[in-house]
């Protein structure tokens, strides 16, 4: 998602999902830009308090004005922060609030009052990059479980690409954020480098072990999109066959799906 403000033009952001094996999501932010003095924020959660709220592994006593330094967890919902700044600051607060469905419907209920929590990431220095993951459907055994094997890596975060590297299944995520595409190299442990380019703005996906690429066009501009793959020295990942290049040409979707995937697999 790329973010400008329609009115102001005072404030933009890109923000990439990607939604990775075993109901993982991981967030990576970039390009955020402010031309005012307002603090900036990217909202984790804001809802009803229930239970317990684990912070960095430890469970909270009070959340008048809580922060969070690497992990967070509540009502089934964990939160992981992989790459945050020096100066950002995750949180957390629990309070009552009160509010009128008159004002925003046409509701006659008397105003309601609940106890609701809020989670968020201030955005101190707009420069830095920030990460971090979302373990959804979790007890805080399995979040921490989870999170202890997840092996992510960020291979590229800026305003021209997004691209991480899961190294746990052995899949490349990327996100091209220029009209003309661009050029992004994954080096892994297992595998010989693996440099890959597009020539859109499209959302990749590259899985080593079945040789599979997912490529979409979120804008849904885009008719073709041609991808070229160039292994490194190293060893071959599963499926890639002898010659050194792959090229691809992809026919993108139109009219009412425009915008889907598609997928072509190493033969």
């Amino acid at each position: 998602m790329r973010f400008t403000n329609p009115l102001t033009k005072s404030l933009s952001w890109q923000k990439t999902w990607f939604f990775i094996e075993d109901d993982v999501h991981h967030i990576m932010v970039s390009r955020i830009s402010s031309a005012s003095d307002a603090q900036v924020f990217s909202v984790l959660d804001q809802r009803r308090h229930t239970g317990k709220v684990i912070l960095d592994n430890v469970e909270a006593q009070t959340l008048e004005n809580a922060q969070a330094n690497s992990s967070l967890w509540h009502d089934n919902i964990g939160y992981s922060f992989d790459q945050l700044g020096s100066d950002d600051k995750v949180l957390v607060r629990v309070e009552r609030r009160s509010g009128n469905w008159s004002t925003i419907g046409s509701s006659n209920q008397p105003p309601t009052s609940a106890v609701i929590l809020t989670a968020l990431i201030e955005h101190r220095n707009h420069s830095t990059l920030v990460s971090y993951t979302v373990f959804p459907g979790t007890t805080p055994e399995t979040f921490e479980r989870k999170r202890s094997q997840l092996r992510l890596r960020t291979i590229e975060n800026n305003e021209h690409i997004s691209a991480m590297f899961d190294e746990q299944h052995n899949v490349i995520y990327a996100t091209f954020w220029d009209p003309s595409g661009g050029t992004v190299t994954c080096h892994s442990s297992s595998f010989a480098p693996i440099t890959i380019k597009a020539s859109g703005n499209i959302a990749l996906m590259y899985r080593l072990e079945t040789g599979n690429v997912t490529v979409a066009d979120p804008s849904q501009h885009l008719g073709t999109v041609s991808v070229v793959m160039i292994l490194g020295p190293g060893n071959k990942p599963p499926k890639w066959g002898v010659e050194q290049i792959k090229a691809f040409q992809f026919a993108l979707p139109s009219d009412g799906l425009a915008g889907s995937s598609v997928s072509q697999t190493f033969t």
